[in-house]
């Protein structure tokens, strides 16, 4: 898995793209993503996302990120959300992608859950590939979500 200095070295060679990027929002191991909320069909920018008791929705990255060939993304809920019954839906962020990032969130817990989307409630870890993949996400009529906005 790559530390922080791997990731801003990955970052500063260009091999690894996140846009915009906090440096705030880099911990030791991994990187915390803004999130907007869906609100009718469209993605809205807001301060606080509000989740009620058994409530579902879908999150859209602020972040676009471009992963080379050799790596990897892994997808989790920041503990402070997960803690208090929210769970996620999410998979691996495959070698080669582009673009913004879809996740699912629900609230199992009885109480409301409050997301601050500007603090990082998504947190992914990056993981070296032990080679380069043979087939990276975006060079086959499979590669459906790549280039999302």
């Amino acid at each position: 898995m790559l530390s922080d200095k791997n990731i801003l070295d990955e970052i500063q060679s260009g091999r690894l793209k996140i846009n915009p990027f906090n440096s705030d929002h880099l911990t030791s191991n991994g990187y915390d993503l803004s999130v907007f909320v869906e609100d009718g069909n469209e993605f809205k920018d807001l301060d606080e996302i509000v989740i009620k008791p058994n409530e579902f929705r879908r999150l859209k990255t602020v972040e676009e990120i471009e992963m080379p060939d050799d790596i990897i993304g892994l997808l989790y809920l920041r503990s402070r959300y997960s803690r208090n019954g929210l769970v996620g839906m999410f998979a691996v962020v495959d070698a080669g992608y582009k673009g913004r990032l879809f996740v699912s969130v629900k609230n199992l817990g009885d109480k409301e859950i409050v997301l601050k989307p500007k603090e990082g409630v998504i947190h992914i870890i990056f993981e070296r590939l032990e080679s380069k993949a043979q087939i990276p996400y975006g060079t086959t009529e499979k590669s459906h979500f790549q280039g999302m906005k």
